[in-house]
C-alpha cells in the first residue's frame, strides 16, 4: 500500500497551522485501520516519511514488526534556532516565489543522480509540480520541528536504514548518523540520489521483501 500523506496527492491536510510527526503517524494508522489491514506491518518511510512512520511506530509499537528508512530526513528539532529558522524559512520562500511548477523545474533534478534517466527526471517534475501549497508548508513545518534519532530511541521493533551515495539531499553522512544511532550500518542502495525509490526500485524492493517485476 503506498500512502498519500496529508497534503500529499488526493489526500486533505492536516487541520493544523504546523503539525507534529505524532499528527501525520495517527492519521497514518486511522487510515489503516479504516482499510482493516492485518497487524502488526511493515511500515518504509522516505525521506519526511522517515519522520512519520518514526513517530507511528512509537505511538503504537505493537503495530509495527519491523521499519525501513529509506534516504532519512532527521529534523531540524535539535538545531540551533537560527538554523532551523533558515530551513524552514528558505523553503517556504521558495514555495512562494517559484510556486510547485518552478519548484519542479529548479529543484526537481537534485532529487536524482546526475546519470538519472530523462524519464525519472520527468516524472519527479511530474510529481513535485502537484504539490499542495498548503500541504507542503505543513510538511516544512513538520520538518522543522522534528526529531527522527530521538523519535527512534522509543522504536522498539528493528529498523533498517538505507540510501543512495549520490544524495545530495539526505546525504550519506547524515543517513550514518542515524543508522549509528541505532547501532547498525547504513545499507547503501549505489550511485542514487534522494529519490531511491525509483532509481533503486529492485534493491528497495528487496529490502521491503516485494517482487521485482519485469
Amino acid at each position: 500500500l503506498a500512502w498519500d500523506a496529508p497534503g500529499y496527492g488526493r489526500s486533505a491536510h492536516l487541520p493544523m497551522d504546523m503539525p507534529s510527526a505524532q499528527d501525520y503517524a495517527e492519521r497514518l494508522w486511522s487510515w489503516l485501520d479504516a482499510l482493516y489491514v492485518a497487524q502488526p506491518v511493515l511500515l518504509a518511510g522516505h525521506s519526511l516519511g522517515a519522520l512519520m512512520v518514526a513517530s507511528a511506530a512509537r505511538v503504537r509499537p505493537q503495530s509495527v514488526s519491523r521499519l525501513v528508512l529509506l534516504a532519512p530526513a532527521r529534523g531540524y528539532g535539535d538545531a540551533p534556532l537560527a538554523e532551523r529558522e533558515r530551513v524552514v524559512q528558505g523553503r517556504l520562500n521558495n514555495l512562494q516565489q517559484l510556486g510547485p511548477q518552478g519548484m519542479a523545474l529548479a529543484r526537481g533534478a537534485a532529487m536524482l543522480s546526475p546519470d538519472a534517466s530523462p524519464v525519472l527526471l520527468a516524472a519527479v517534475r511530474e510529481t513535485m509540480a502537484q504539490i499542495d501549497p498548503t500541504g507542503y508548508a505543513q510538511a516544512v513545518q513538520m520538518l522543522g520541528q522534528g526529531k527522527l534519532v530521538e523519535a527512534l530511541k522509543l522504536v522498539r521493533c528493528p529498523v533498517t536504514v538505507a540510501s543512495g551515495e549520490a544524495d545530495t539531499v539526505t546525504p550519506p553522512a547524515g543517513c550514518d548518523l542515524v543508522a549509528q544511532a541505532l547501532t547498525s550500518e547504513r545499507i547503501s542502495l549505489g550511485p542514487v540520489g534522494h529519490a531511491c525509490p525509483l532509481e533503486a526500485a529492485p534493491a528497495v524492493n528487496a529490502l521491503l521483501d516485494l517482487p521485482t517485476l519485469g
